[in-house]
C-alpha cells in the first residue's frame, strides 16, 4: 500500500458471480473490512480454461500448456528451449501460433509470482491437437527464505458456457522448486480428458 493509501491488485474473475471483500489491517493489528461488492461476468463459450491456484505465500507456481499432435510426444521443455512453438506460459502469455484466428490462439491473464494464484489460461476456440497442461513450481522459498511444500489445484474447464460443459479438478503437493507436474491432457474437438504418458 501507498503512503497515500492507493493500492492495486490485479484480480483475475471467475465466470458467474464474483464476491470481492476487502479487509486491511493497521500496524497495531486492527482489521477494517469494505462493503462487499458481487461482480458477475459473462462469458461466451470458451472451448479451455485452465486455472491453477495454490496455498502459500510468497511462492511462485506457474502453468504451462503445450499444444501438439499425437505423434510430436508429451514433453515438458527444458527451461532453455521455453521459447519452444505452441506453448502458452508467463514468458510467452499470447502466442500466435496455437491456430489460424485470433480465438484460437490461448491467453495467460496474470503471472502470479507472490503466493496463491490464480493464473488461467483461456482459450476461446480450440483447433484440433492435444493440449498438455504442466505445472512448474518455479520458487518454492516464501517470504521466510525457506522451502516449503505447496498444494497446487488445477481446474479444467472444458465447453464452458455450454450445456455440454465439463469440469476435471485435480490437486497435488509440490515438494520441492523446480517441480514439474504432468496434470492432463485435454483432446480436441472432442474435449476428452486423456493421459499422454510424458516423452523421456
Amino acid at each position: 500500500m501507498e503512503s497515500d493509501g492507493d493500492f492495486d491488485q490485479e484480480l483475475p474473475l471467475d465466470p458467474g458471480s464474483n464476491t470481492i471483500q476487502l479487509r486491511v489491517f493497521d500496524d497495531q493489528g486492527h482489521a477494517g473490512t469494505s462493503a462487499i461488492l458481487i461482480v458477475t461476468v459473462t462469458l461466451e463459450r470458451i472451448d479451455l480454461r485452465v486455472a491453477l491456484k495454490w496455498d502459500t505465500d510468497g511462492t511462485d507456481v506457474d502453468i504451462h500448456m503445450f499444444q501438439r499432435r499425437s505423434e510430436e510426444g508429451n514433453v515438458f521443455a527444458d527451461y532453455d528451449a521455453w521459447n519452444s512453438d505452441r506453448h502458452v506460459y508467463w514468458n510467452n502469455d499470447s502466442p500466435s501460433d496455437f491456430g489460424t484466428t485470433e480465438e484460437s490462439n490461448p491467453i495467460l491473464d496474470i503471472d502470479n509470482t507472490e503466493g496463491r494464484g490464480p493464473e488461467t489460461i483461456l482459450l476461446q476456440e480450440a483447433a484440433a491437437g492435444q493440449y498438455h497442461i504442466w505445472v512448474h513450481y518455479f520458487s518454492a522459498y516464501g517470504y521466510d527464505n525457506e522451502e516449503i511444500p505447496s498444494k497446487a489445484t488445477i481446474r479444467i474447464t472444458v465447453n464452458g458456457g455450454t450445456s455440454d460443459a465439463e469440469i476435471h479438478e485435480f490437486e497435488k503437493t509440490l515438494e520441492h522448486g523446480w517441480e514439474v507436474w504432468y496434470v492432463g491432457t485435454i483432446e480436441m474437438p472432442s474435449g476428452r480428458l486423456i493421459q499422454v504418458p510424458p516423452a523421456n
